[in-house]
């Protein structure tokens, strides 16, 4: 078969001392053990980079370290790969970290592997098919059933043709499994180059770079630029996806970056201490399987991370079981949506268990709330781009999230989520908030809703006399939970469904709330309306109430905001209220003068209902505005029908 030009990486796996790097040698004529203290002791102990040349492109190669100590390490280089090379000795057979090595890259989702019987000149035919059979069992209940077994010696040259041709095989069947819709490219090593500066290398997992881009350095947040770019030993402008990068980057001290950190397109990816994920236990775990809270090593791209599992079904996952989980780390990461990882006990001894990231921004979840958000984080797994990209926005709240975040977020393209946020405008699943250049999901702004009904709730418990909550108190307690803008949508979305209310213009109260009045406030309220009732056309103002009743002033306002609410009064200026029954007579008043008189001044119908200019004025506007009368210069005229 006839290879694609490949953009796609190799890397080895299987037990220390069964030949990897000697094969990869014997391959590619490179070098992969580049640490003085490998060399001198003739064992692997950090990921070795090479490029085996093919029939129609130049595959990249990840050789790691085998021996049981460095499975971090391992574990590290496999996870930018999309082709496995399985190294088995003929004469020791099936090991330890050939088995680990062999779970941890079906965890990783590889999908194509290559085996190869190394050192097959040291063993008889029989030997050699024994081992191979021994392999073949390995292999069976796993994705790597047909993997080809080719038998081979990297110290004689036996099989290396075959060795070759079956990795063609593989990669003209392999596509890359790059899944990032920006720049992301994984720390697995990093060097200094004097005059140049600091450079890092790994696997590029998505999007191209170019030379004078600017990249973010992760979970650091460090932008930097990048001053040169090589793959394979050679400087280029541009790299894509699918290939190993060496990075040298402007004003990057050595000492400020690690393995496990990342490079990528600024904004794209979040550092969070959080994950929601799917996990599942080896059945070659312990016995007693994975328990809820466990201390475990999150392998996550390169980084190791220690951390708590949290099963979110259940308190217990099996040896072979699954579950929906949350991983809490103690140090932060990042991650895309769909995104292998692998996951070791506490002591780093064994791998058991892995899985793939649903979100990568998660928050802590009670266990309280798990039932609900596991139906959430089912439909997350179960759901297409689009549907991914409204839960994104959902989850994001009320806080703006870039599109290329919700990219990284939901596994999809720019393209795709610009596509998704229209239809999602268009549907109304997406508003526009006055006054902010984002739109917000309606699934934000119904549970900002929630809170503030809560809120009120609670505000009503405590003030059962009171009318309402003041919107300065709404914007004070929900100030760091949402902008003002989005609180003002909260509360209209709630206004419009009846479940809020507006009292006296401005005060915020549940639909189904009613003001508590003891006896002894209806006693002082009906001392209060006579008091404006016998006040006639200019009744004592709410201090001139203080006065006269001899009582506290909040008494006397709570009482008029809840006669007002109740309609009972109405006021018309600042602290001047005039009784229900008041108005209605100055109405007859009104249609009587104009009967006899035509069209009436203030001062005229001041005059005729014996008031004075403090009441008359506030009163007649009040009249125009609720369409009792109508105003044409200094005249007023009762509306008809009115």
């Amino acid at each position: 078969m006839e290879p694609k030009t490949p953009h796609l990486i190799l890397g080895t796996a299987g037990h220390i001392d069964h030949g990897k790097t000697s094969l990869v040698r014997a391959l590619t004529g490179i070098e992969t053990d580049w640490l003085p203290e490998e060399k001198a002791r003739g064992m692997t102990i950090d990921i070795g980079i090479a490029h085996l040349e093919l029939t129609g492109g130049t595959l990249g190669v990840v050789d790691v370290p085998g021996h049981e100590r460095f499975v971090r390490t391992m574990v590290a280089g496999a996870s930018g790969i999309d082709l496995a090379l399985l190294v088995v000795a003929a004469d020791d057979g099936v090991m330890p970290q050939t088995r680990e090595h062999l779970e941890i890259v079906g965890l990783l989702g590889v999908p194509h592997a290559v085996v190869a019987l190394n050192k097959a000149d040291l063993v008889d035919p029989a030997q050699l098919g024994a081992v191979e059979q021994e392999i073949r069992a390995l292999l069976r209940p796993g994705a790597f059933a047909a993997a080809p077994i080719v038998p081979v010696s990297a110290v004689t040259g036996e099989g290396l043709p075959a060795l070759r041709r079956a990795l063609e095989e593989a990669v003209a069947r392999a596509e890359s499994r790059r899944r990032a819709a920006f720049f992301r490219l994984p720390i697995d090593r990093i060097f200094s180059i004097p005059g140049r500066g600091t450079v890092v290398t790994g696997s590029m997992l998505g999007g191209a770079v170019h030379v004078g881009d600017r990249v973010e350095l992760l979970p650091s947040r460090q932008e930097l630029r990048v001053r040169g770019l090589q793959t394979h030993n050679r400087d280029i402008q541009g790299l894509v996806s699918g290939q190993r990068t060496a990075v040298n980057l402007v004003g990057l001290k050595k000492e400020d970056v690690h393995r496990g950190m990342e490079l990528a397109a600024p904004g794209y990816l979040t550092p969070t201490h959080c994950l929601d994920v799917e996990a599942s236990c080896l059945s070659s775990a312990p016995a007693a399987g994975l328990r809820s809270f466990v201390r475990v090593r999150l392998g996550l791209g390169t980084s190791e991370v220690l951390g708590r599992l949290v099963i979110l079904e259940g308190k217990h996952l099996s040896p072979g079981g699954g579950a929906l989980c949350q991983l809490r780390l103690h140090e932060p990461v990042v991650a895309e949506f769909g995104q292998r990882f692998i996951l070791r006990d506490e002591t780093a001894a064994r791998t058991v268990g892995g899985g793939r990231v649903l979100r990568p921004v998660a928050r802590r979840i009670s266990l309280g709330r798990a039932p609900a958000e596991c139906q959430t984080l089912r439909r997350i797994a179960g759901a297409d781009e689009a549907g991914r990209i409204d839960q994104v926005l959902a989850d994001a709240g009320t806080d703006w999230t870039p599109e290329t975040a919700v990219a990284a977020r939901a596994g999809a393209t720019i393209e795709v989520v610009r596509q998704a946020i229209a239809a999602l405008l268009k549907r109304g699943v997406l508003v526009r908030v006055p006054g902010l250049d984002y739109a917000v999901h309606t699934g934000a702004l119904d549970a900002l809703g929630e809170r503030v009904c809560r809120f009120v709730k609670r505000y009503h418990a405590s003030n059962p006399q009171l009318v309402g909550v003041d919107p300065g108190l709404l914007d004070r307690t929900f100030q760091r939970a949402a902008p003002a803008a989005v609180l003002e949508a909260a509360l209209a979305r709630l206004k419009q469904r009846g479940a809020l209310v507006s009292k006296l213009d401005r005060m915020v109260a549940l639909s189904t709330f009613q003001v508590e009045m003891g006896a002894g406030r209806r006693k002082l309220w009906e001392r209060i309306r006579q008091e404006l009732l016998d006040g006639g056309f200019k009744p004592p103002t709410a201090d001139g109430l203080v006065a006269l009743i001899g009582t506290r002033p909040t008494a006397i306002k709570e009482i008029l905001q809840h006669a007002e609410a109740q309609g009972d009064v109405v006021q018309v200026d600042k602290g001047v209220f005039i009784p229900a029954e008041t108005i209605q007579r100055l109405k007859d008043k009104m249609r009587e003068f104009e009967a006899a008189h035509g069209p009436f001044s203030v001062s005229a119908i001041r005059e005729y209902v014996e008031s004075t200019r403090r009441y008359m004025v506030p009163l007649c506007e009040y009249l125009d505005r609720t369409g009792f009368t109508c105003r044409q210069g200094d005249l007023r005229t009762v509306v008809d029908g009115a």
